[in-house]
């Protein structure tokens, strides 16, 4: 009978000393889970947990793909001048190129590449009295213009230059229905040719193909990022 007592008392006792031996160890294992540095470091959302998950910057030259959107523009645009070796000056106003780009709605390669194509991006301007014309686009530059040095070539300033380049390719109307799309083809620059460098057409479109050339270059460059 004593016999029969203890075994419905151990078979009654044992599911609750189950159930709580399982109870402390579950709540043992977590407090010793969360006083592991690396833990810590998951809750907190720091150092280690970037350095987990997050994917290290690609490099493209001297440009990392970090670099936002925003800055990206600016930066093609000065690392394909100092590839070009542009007018040191001209180097320093790559971020003018891309504000008045956003100004006018203009797609910036395409005033970049025909100021290469034109002026060497200002390494071979016109003279005005011995003074720098800041033209490196031949913008509104006739050849009397130029043999007669009347000055109407003249822009003035860098600044001056860019803006007013960006903004008469953008609002003219023999230019704005190709310049301003957001990708360009070689026909659109052939259409802007037909008004900017007219001469060019009859020598079979060396100007188109000389602006599309550095126009894709810089496409590229871009897409890279």
């Amino acid at each position: 009978m004593i016999n029969m007592q203890k075994s419905k008392i151990l078979f009654l006792a044992f599911p609750f000393f189950f159930f709580f031996t399982l109870a402390i160890s579950v709540i043992l294992g977590l407090f010793l889970l969360l006083k592991t540095d690396k833990t810590k470091a998951l809750a907190s959302g720091g150092p280690e947990l970037y350095s987990l998950f997050a994917s290290k910057p690609r490099v493209l030259g001297t440009v990392s793909q970090s670099i936002e959107s925003q800055q990206a523009t600016t930066e093609v645009i000065k690392q394909f001048m100092l590839k070009y070796h542009a007018s040191s000056e001209l180097v320093e106003h790559a971020e003018t190129f891309k504000q008045n780009a956003d100004k006018y709605n203009l797609n910036p390669w395409l005033v970049v590449a025909i100021g290469m194509c034109e002026g060497n991006l200002g390494r071979a301007t016109p003279k005005f009295n011995g003074e720098e014309t800041y033209n490196t686009w031949g913008w509104a530059a006739s050849e009397r213009d130029l043999a007669q040095r009347t000055g109407m070539y003249d822009l003035e300033s860098w600044e001056k230059a860019i803006e007013t380049v960006t903004k008469g390719l953008a609002t003219s109307l023999f230019y704005r229905d190709y310049a301003t799309k957001q990708v360009l083809t070689l026909e659109d620059i052939e259409n802007i040719m037909r008004f900017y460098a007219p001469p060019s057409v009859l020598k079979g479109g060396p100007w188109s193909k000389c602006v599309w050339q550095y126009y894709t270059e810089l496409e590229n460059f871009n897409s890279a990022f």
